[in-house]
């Protein structure tokens, strides 16, 4: 299993300037949480802050 701990946008559709602002409008709470969870994890970074995503692994039919 992968070790992967990834934040990534919520929204496809923002450009360049509202994509640095959503990640520096919630920089504590991306530090606070990188810092708290131990294991593996991606969590959506939105105007509403931050939401875990659920990550199955591995995907069901996928080549191992």
């Amino acid at each position: 299993m992968s070790g992967a701990r990834i934040f990534a946008l919520a929204k496809a559709n923002v450009v360049g300037r509202e994509m640095a602002a959503l990640f520096l409008d919630n920089e504590e709470q991306i530090i606070t949480t990188a810092r708290r969870v131990n294991e593996p994890f991606v969590f959506a970074v939105g105007q509403n802050g931050l939401r875990r995503a659920r990550v199955r692994y591995p995907i069901d039919g996928a080549d191992h």
